[in-house]
């Protein structure tokens, strides 16, 4: 059993819901608290309810703006915020922090890499506490 911190909050965004249920699934069995929404919108009210969005896992395109709004929205209200988008094609970095790309399609070791990489640069978090060993 490895230690995971319970105050790591995940926030997943996907037009695809069956994506964002995988990913949850992945996460969850790992102890991340994980919240998921299909649309920019959604996921901008949900960063509002939480209390810290660690890491936002955001499609590139949504049905209704682009991921790269969704990170500037999101870091307004939770600027430690790491971003890693989640497409099979990336634009510019918009500058609302440290982001990284995981690319469609992906594997659990490839989830589990991003998101220990979106820890790493977090205050005070070590990536290799989290998601198990490589």
């Amino acid at each position: 059993m490895h230690a995971f911190s319970p105050a790591v909050s995940i926030l997943v965004v996907d037009e695809c819901e069956s994506i964002c249920e995988l990913i949850e699934l992945l996460l969850v069995r790992v102890g991340y608290h994980v919240r998921t929404a299909t649309t920019g919108a959604d996921s901008l009210r949900l960063a509002r309810e939480m209390p810290s969005v660690d890491v936002l896992l955001c499609g590139l395109e949504l049905p209704d703006m682009p991921g790269e709004e969704v990170a500037v929205g999101i870091s307004a209200v939770h600027p430690a915020t790491s971003v890693v988008y989640v497409g099979s094609s990336y634009g510019p970095n918009d500058g609302t922090g440290p982001v990284d790309v995981l690319e469609k399609p992906f594997s659990i070791l490839e989830l589990r890499n991003a998101v220990r990489a979106a820890l790493q640069v977090m205050p005070g978090c070590s990536g290799s506490m989290f998601l198990g060993a490589g």
